[in-house]
C-alpha cells in the first residue's frame, strides 16, 4: 500500500520552492519573512515520514510538533547567522525575535491545515492495481 499522500510529495516540494520567491524584507533585520517555513512546516505534518508517532491526531498534537519543527528550523539558523552578525546574542536579536510573531502564526496555520487534512483524507488508500507489487 501506498499512501495516498505521497502524491503531495511534489508538490510539497513547489510550494516550498515557491514560498521563498513570497518574501518580506524587514528594515530590521537581515533575515526576510517568507512563506518557506509555512510549507517546510505543512508538508512535515502532512507527511508524516517518520514523525508520526510524534505528531499523532488531533489538533493539540499537531500544535506540539508544529511548534517543535518551529524549533528545529530555528536552532540551525539562529547558528549560521550567530557566524555573521558577531554572536549568539546578536542572531537571537536580529534573526529570531522580529520573525517569532508570523512564525507563530504559521506554525499554527500549518497545523490547523494538516488536522484539517487528517479529516478530509485517509491516512493510507491503496495507490496499487492488481498489475503493481509492492517492493521490499
Amino acid at each position: 500500500m501506498v499512501s495516498i499522500r505521497m502524491a503531495f510529495v511534489p508538490l510539497f516540494a513547489a510550494l516550498t520552492a515557491l514560498g521563498a520567491w513570497v518574501r518580506v524584507e524587514l528594515p530590521f533585520t537581515p533575515v526576510p519573512a517568507t512563506l518557506q517555513t509555512l510549507f517546510v512546516l505543512l508538508s512535515g505534518l502532512v507527511l508524516e515520514a517518520r514523525a508520526g508517532a510524534l505528531r499523532g491526531r488531533g489538533l493539540p498534537r499537531t500544535v506540539a510538533a508544529s511548534v517543535l519543527g518551529t524549533l528545529a528550523i530555528y536552532v540551525p539558523g539562529v547558528l549560521v547567522l550567530s557566524l555573521w552578525v558577531g554572536g549568539i546574542r546578536e542572531a537571537l536579536v536580529l534573526g529570531l525575535l522580529p520573525l517569532l510573531p508570523g512564525d507563530v502564526l504559521k506554525a499554527l496555520a500549518a497545523a490547523y491545515i494538516a488536522d484539517l487534512v487528517d479529516r478530509v483524507l485517509p491516512r493510507t488508500c491503496s495507490l496499487r492495481t492488481s498489475h503493481t507489487r509492492q517492493r521490499l
